[in-house]
């Protein structure tokens, strides 16, 4: 019984993977004519090659201001730039409280 289970659910789902067919990924696509789908795509296409060229320049600006941070920090492992910047706030809080007692 279980085997025939087993067999019936193997041949249902490659059944199923060699019957699908295209659907288009927006509402109303399939509507449109084929030069109107292909003229969507190159215009997100462009929408989305705009968008990596600003997020590469934000990465690039990005990593410039770490390399700073880390320099005045005189920091070698960015892993570690919080945890020098936490090591350098407490120790500004010392000696404000050093300070305040002078």
């Amino acid at each position: 019984m279980h085997s025939n289970i087993l067999a019936d659910g193997g041949a249902s789902a490659s059944e199923n993977r060699s019957t699908e067919t295209f659907r288009p990924t927006h509402p109303g696509e399939s509507e449109r004519s084929p030069t109107a789908q292909i003229a969507a795509v190159l215009a997100e296409n462009r929408e989305l090659k705009a968008e990596l060229e600003q997020l590469r320049a934000d990465r690039a600006r990005l990593r410039e201001t770490q390399e700073r941070i880390m320099k005045l920090l005189g920091t070698t492992v960015p892993e570690k730039l919080v945890h020098d910047l936490r090591n350098v706030l407490n120790e500004r809080d010392l000696l404000k409280a050093l300070v305040d007692e002078l």
